[in-house]
């Protein structure tokens, strides 16, 4: 049998250390692990575990640990923010216009500030598409003041 506190500080005895009795030890086994995370590629299925015991140690203040939910998808908001970079990480990478198909441009569109969507654009690309959104209004105006005429 081992005892955990005769372990020594190495960080190949973080995974034991998790399982500490004590809850100050076990956040320091799970930093532990999230430094070692950026030095190689885990599992999908040990990075699974390891928030589920994350999330059943140190619940959320939100409410809610694991103990009453089953155990099947990762619930991706609950995720510690290393254990998000490690899952993303192990996932196949797909074409980022197989990505971007699955949601609607204004939803991509609304993550970003106004000012780096445009940093991309030529101003007088900006120039002529206001032009052209001027002269589309203008139109519309237009049409619609005629239409009124005719039934009055």
């Amino acid at each position: 049998m081992v005892n955990r506190i005769e372990l020594s500080d190495a960080p190949h005895n973080a995974f034991v250390k998790c399982f500490a009795s004590k809850l100050r030890a076990k956040r320091q086994a799970f930093e532990v692990l999230w430094n070692l995370s950026s030095q190689g590629e885990w599992s999908k299925q040990l990075t699974w575990l390891l928030n589920l015991l994350w999330r059943d140690w140190f619940p959320s203040p939100e409410g809610g640990n694991m103990k009453d939910e089953v155990l099947e998808p990762i619930n991706f908001a609950e995720l510690h923010p290393d254990w998000k970079r490690l899952y993303l990480s192990s996932l196949p990478k797909l074409p980022l216009a197989d990505v971007l198909a699955q949601f609607q441009p204004a939803d991509v569109l609304a993550q970003f500030q106004p000012k780096d969507l445009l940093a991309h654009v030529k101003p007088k690309d900006i120039e002529n598409y206001l032009t052209q959104l001027k002269q589309s209004s203008r139109a519309k105006t237009a049409t619609a003041k005629t239409k009124t005429k005719k039934k009055g």
